[in-house]
Formats: C-alpha cells, sequence, structure tokens
C-alpha cells in the first residue's frame, strides 16, 4: 500500500466488497495481529496485501497466514507482487521471485504453485 492515508485505506478495504475477494486474519487472544488480502479466481490465488503488527513481526504469523489461505482456498497456484523488502519473506513461504521494472523501480513476482499426482504432491520452483 505503500504511504498508507486514510483515503487509501479506505479505497482499499472497499475493494474487498467486490466478489472472489477476501480478508483473513490472524488473532492473538481477541486481538487482530495481521491481516492477508487476496483475489480468488478457482484455485488460482493473488495475494494483494498483507500486514503484521511491527511487535509481532518474525514470528511466523505471516507464514502461517498464507500457509492457511492455500489450505483454506485449496489453491494450486498463488502469485503476488513484492518489493526487495517482501522477497526474503515470499521466499521463505515457498515463493519463487523474478525481478522486473516496476512503475517506481526493481519489483519481483512471486509464484507458488503444487502439482499433485497419484503417488506425491511437489512444490515448484
Amino acid at each position: 500500500m505503500g504511504f498508507p492515508t486514510l483515503e487509501k485505506i479506505q479505497k482499499t478495504l472497499k475493494s474487498y466488497n467486490e466478489h472472489a475477494h477476501h480478508f483473513m486474519g490472524a488473532y492473538s487472544e481477541e486481538n487482530l495481529v495481521g491481516i492477508v488480502g487476496l483475489h480468488i479466481h478457482e484455485t488460482h490465488g493473488i495475494i494483494k496485501h498483507i500486514a503484521i503488527l511491527e511487535s509481532y513481526q518474525k514470528q511466523g504469523i505471516g507464514k502461517a497466514l498464507i500457509t492457511e489461505v492455500i489450505k483454506h482456498f485449496q489453491l494450486i497456484t498463488c502469485e503476488v507482487e513484492t518489493d526487495e523488502e517482501g522477497r526474503g519473506f515470499y521466499e521463505k513461504c515457498g515463493f519463487t521471485c523474478s525481478p522486473f521494472e516496476g512503475k517506481y523501480n526493481t519489483r519481483y513476482r512471486g509464484k507458488w504453485g503444487k502439482v499433485v499426482n497419484n503417488l506425491s504432491e511437489y512444490s515448484l520452483t
């Protein structure tokens, strides 16, 4: 979201009222500590936003959210666009990230997928 203003936040939240757009949250006791927003098309997901409160970062909450999204929506493929700061996180989650030149500088397109056959399941890299 870049530098979030009230207007940007409201616009982003409104976009999740559209068909096939979803939020999933992570809670510590009764407090929301992380959230992921994504668009689902059949078994393909596109992560649009992910945020974890700073005091809860680096505790596995973001990875757990992505794992739960993949499981809950029974995704076979998932993608994300991120910056250098987020690249390592997505790679730790099993995404393969490739650089491209974006509007502001180098960005990364992350892709995750699985192939299922009768014998086993593989992560694509």
